[in-house]
């Protein structure tokens, strides 16, 4: 079983729909590049690849801190920034190598994997903001719900394009463009009616008021067959 669903077993009702939303962007993402390639769609899947990892490391690093090692750097910074310590990657970096006579901050075992005590010692060093869960302050609430919401709102957006290209969805103004043509197709096909059977129906009145009844007869049984051939068949043909 991989890190994601691991996590999605054992994280928090919020962390698991976090954890959704960054998945469903990056599925979304790569559909969208798959039917469309192109420069843009790749930036987009390369984010949101980027986006889930980042928080699948940090999310690792809070619900399991248990494990002793971590093979990345990646982890190794997720874990760090899991317990609360301020660290840039760039810094990260920096500390991992030797400067002049000083050996590196960071020390790494033969496989190049971080041990987790030696991290700690080296996070004495650095900023530590409190813990992540709890001592989020209001600003950097807002900006993560501001961050979820434009995640949501790429995902429905990808969603939709994607049901539009597997005709699945017919936008408003399509469905209306149809529905305008096909009444024009009905009034065409009901004008070519009157010019068909008009001289039928009044040789059949013979000019005699009195049998107006059977002309509204002939006329709304010619009508109901009219729209009867018409709602069989998706393909509606003017006769000339």
């Amino acid at each position: 079983m991989d890190k994601f669903q691991t996590l999605l077993e054992k994280a928090t009702d919020a962390d698991k729909v976090e954890l959704k939303i960054h998945k469903n962007a990056q599925v979304a993402c790569l559909k969208s590049y798959n039917d469309e390639p192109s420069a843009a769609r790749q930036k987009d899947l390369k984010s949101a690849r980027v986006a889930l990892d980042e928080l699948v490391n940090r999310l690792w690093g809070a619900y399991f801190p248990e494990d002793d090692a971590f093979e990345t750097v990646k982890e190794a910074l997720a874990y760090l920034r899991a317990k609360g310590y301020k660290i840039a990657p760039s810094k990260f970096y920096a500390d991992l190598k030797p400067k002049g006579k000083r050996p590196p901050l960071v020390p790494r075992q033969k496989d190049g994997a971080f041990l987790k005590r030696d991290l700690l010692l080296y996070a004495k060093s650095l900023t530590y903001m409190g813990d992540p869960a709890a001592g989020l302050d209001q600003a950097q609430r807002r900006k993560l719900e501001l961050e979820t919401r434009k995640l949501e709102k790429q995902t429905q957006l990808l969603t939709h394009e994607l049901k539009v290209k597997e005709a699945k969805f017919i936008p408003r103004e399509e469905a209306e463009l149809n529905r305008a043509a096909a009444l024009s197709i009905i009034e065409a096909n009901v004008k070519n009616l009157h010019m068909t059977h008009a001289g039928r129906w009044i040789a059949l009145a013979d000019g005699d008021p009195a049998t107006t009844a059977k002309v509204i007869s002939a006329m709304g049984l010619a009508f109901a067959d009219l729209f009867t051939q018409m709602s069989k068949t998706n393909e509606y043909k003017v006769n000339h």
